[in-house]
C-alpha cells in the first residue's frame, strides 16, 4: 500500500470532525495525484492534529464525507471532510474545550 503524508491547515474543527484544506499541498488542483482518487480508497484516514498553545498532538482515525473543489470563479474551498471514527475521549473533550473557548 502506498502511504502519503501530507501536512495541512483546517479551519474547521469540531468533536465530530475536521475540514483540512488542501490547497497548497501535494493533492492539490495542480497536482498530478487527484483528490477524488485518495477520497475512494476504502482505508481510513490517519490524522495527528496540534492545536495551538499545546504540546501534545492529538492522534484520531476517521473517513472523508465529503470533498470541496474550487471551481473557476468560485470562492469554495478546495478540501475534504472527515469525520472522526476513532478518537480517544479525552482528545475529543480537547477539541471540544478549545472550540468553545473560541466562540
Amino acid at each position: 500500500m502506498d502511504i502519503r503524508y501530507i501536512e495541512a491547515t483546517t479551519r474547521d474543527l469540531s468533536a465530530g470532525g475536521i475540514f483540512i484544506e488542501l490547497a497548497g499541498t501535494q493533492f492539490s488542483e495542480q497536482s498530478d495525484f487527484r483528490v477524488d482518487d485518495f477520497l475512494l480508497l476504502k482505508y481510513p484516514i490517519q490524522l495527528r492534529i496540534l492545536l495551538p498553545n499545546q504540546e501534545d498532538l492529538i492522534q484520531a482515525e476517521g473517513k472523508a464525507v465529503w470533498i470541496e473543489k474550487r471551481l473557476p470563479g468560485e470562492g469554495c474551498r478546495h478540501g475534504v471532510a472527515i469525520t472522526f471514527t476513532l478518537i480517544d475521549p479525552q482528545d475529543r473533550k480537547s477539541i471540544d474545550n478549545f472550540v468553545l473557548t473560541r466562540l
